[in-house]
């Protein structure tokens, strides 16, 4: 019997630098093996504010790891919450395979974010 593991990754701007939007265009950031996973063993979750580029990049790795390094029987889920950032937190939500997205439009703070997604999932 294998308990759900919840991976979570915090992307925060410290000093609100808004610099560094995600990739351009509409198409899809990555293209996972299995979306949606209907019984994940594991969530990756994922916390950001502002920092779309990092976020791409991050979740790009998890998605290739998970997809490739990880053996075929660990199904997972992506969890997401975004604290504030707007319009870019939109574009990227559309372009993303993503199970639990979820876009606050104020920034509530990393342990709102946990709580929210934890009721969540």
């Amino acid at each position: 019997l294998l308990a759900a593991l919840v991976l979570t990754l915090c992307l925060a701007d410290p000093v609100g630098d808004l610099s560094g939007d995600a990739s351009p265009g509409d198409a899809p950031i990555f293209t996972r093996k299995v979306f949606p996973e209907s019984s994940p063993l594991v969530c990756a979750t994922f916390i950001s504010h502002h920092r779309m580029d990092l976020l791409e990049r991050t979740m790009r790795a998890a998605v290739r790891h998970l997809d490739e390094d990880e053996p075929g029987w660990l199904r997972y889920e992506i969890a997401w919450f975004d604290n504030g950032s707007g319009d870019r937190a939109q574009r990227f939500a559309k372009r993303v395979q993503v199970e639990h997205p979820e876009l606050s439009p104020h920034n509530l703070g990393i342990p709102a974010a946990i709580n929210a997604l934890v009721r969540r999932l």
